[in-house]
């Protein structure tokens, strides 16, 4: 998903090209070749648009392949489910979370409280809930 998240950014780059050699073109600023002299130029807004193309079309198969997702909560989850998942929040090696406070703030908060969620599964693990 980054890749789209990224190429959106390039699409958005390219639109923008596009948009300022058809302007450039129609108010005279941006003078194109003859169409007999061989010129690079020529090539050049078919293929920003042959690229927007590309680029649209991986996105209406990214946008495709998102289902809406159904709210869930614990009590949706097996306990060593939840078990798992806090030992991996604890274990943040490798996990990059920088530039929004609040989120490096909710993470750290998140990565507190697994010590506490894993003694109370493993609790309720016990008794045989």
């Amino acid at each position: 998903m980054s890749n789209v998240i990224t190429n959106f950014g390039t699409l958005a780059a390219l639109k923008a090209a596009r948009q300022f050699i058809v302007n450039g073109v129609e108010l005279g600023f941006i003078r194109t070749p003859d169409a007999d002299t061989p010129d690079p130029a020529h090539e050049t807004l078919p293929m920003i648009e042959q690229a927007i193309a590309e680029l649209e079309a991986q996105f209406q198969t990214a946008t495709a392949a998102l289902q809406p997702m159904e709210p869930r909560t614990y009590a949706d989850e097996p306990l060593s489910h939840i078990k798992a998942m806090g030992e991996l929040v604890q274990d943040a090696r490798g996990i990059e979370i920088s530039g929004n406070a609040r989120k490096v703030s909710a993470f750290l908060m998140c990565g507190a409280a697994v010590p506490e969620l894993v003694a109370r599964i493993e609790e309720l693990e016990a008794r045989g809930e």
